[in-house]
């Protein structure tokens, strides 16, 4: 991405399954995980089969902006 342009972003609605939504997170204010300044939230890896898998939007690398209204 160059410098000055803005990622896309896509609501993605996801229905829980027997084995959840179907992937893991990193990140946040205990576990900073791109830098000492970021406390986003970021999908570490995607769970085969699962929700987000079957959907097939949501990617390794994605930062989550909001759960359920909760940013």
């Amino acid at each position: 991405m160059s410098a000055g342009a803005r990622a896309a972003v896509e609501e993605i609605r996801l229905n829980r399954g027997p084995a959840g939504l179907g992937f893991n997170i990193v990140g946040g204010t205990d576990q900073q995980y791109v830098s000492h300044n970021d406390s986003s939230i970021y999908v570490s890896s995607i769970k085969e089969n699962g929700a987000a898998a079957v959907d097939g939007r949501l990617q390794e690398g994605d930062r989550i902006l909001e759960v359920n209204g909760f940013f």
